[in-house]
C-alpha cells in the first residue's frame, strides 16, 4: 500500500519497521528535503518508476501499522493516558483562566465607559429640562417666538 499524500513532519516518533509487502526487506525511516518523515522500502526510488512502490509518510504509515500490524504497536499504559489527559486538562484550564481574566478586564473597561455615557445622558437631560423651563417662561411672558437654543452631543 503506497501513500503519496504529503504530511508535514508530525514527529510521531520512531515507529516499528515492517517488512516491505512486496520485497520482504525491512523498511527504512528517512526525511525528505522538506523535513517530511516517511518510511519506505529500500528498493523504492523516485527516479525509477519500475522500482518498489511502497512508501508512506509518517501518519499514513502509522495507520497502515494499526490496520495490518497492530501487535507491533505498544498501546499506551493507562497511567500514560491519564497523565497526558491531565496535562491537556491543565493547559485547557490555564487557557480558560487567561481568557476569563481578559474578559473581566474588558468588562471593567466597558463599565467605566458606560458610567461616562450615563453621566453625559444625565447632563443632557438636565440641559433639556432647563431649556424646557426657559421655553415655558418665554411662553408665559407672551413671547410666542420659539427661542433659539443649541445642544451639543459628544
Amino acid at each position: 500500500m503506497k501513500s503519496t499524500a504529503s504530511s508535514r513532519s508530525t514527529q510521531i516518533g520512531d515507529l516499528p519497521r515492517i517488512e516491505c509487502p512486496r520485497c520482504h526487506i525491512k523498511v527504512i525511516r528517512t526525511k525528505s528535503r522538506k523535513d517530511d518523515v516517511y518510511y519506505k522500502c529500500p528498493n523504492h526510488f523516485t527516479t525509477n518508476k519500475s522500482t518498489c512502490p511502497y512508501y508512506w509518510y509518517e501518519q499514513p504509515y502509522l495507520e497502515y501499522l494499526r490496520s495490518n500490524h497492530p501487535e507491533l504497536l505498544n498501546p499506551a499504559s493507562a497511567a500514560e493516558v491519564e497523565s497526558a489527559a491531565e496535562i491537556v486538562a491543565e493547559e485547557v484550564n490555564g487557557n480558560l483562566n487567561l481568557q476569563i481574566y481578559q474578559l473581566k478586564l474588558e468588562l471593567n473597561e466597558m463599565k467605566g465607559k458606560l458610567g461616562e455615557v450615563m453621566l453625559e445622558i444625565q447632563e443632557t437631560k438636565k440641559e433639556m429640562k432647563e431649556t424646557k423651563n426657559e421655553i415655558k417662561e418665554e411662553i408665559a411672558k407672551g413671547n410666542k417666538a420659539a427661542p433659539v437654543f443649541s445642544c451639543q452631543i459628544s
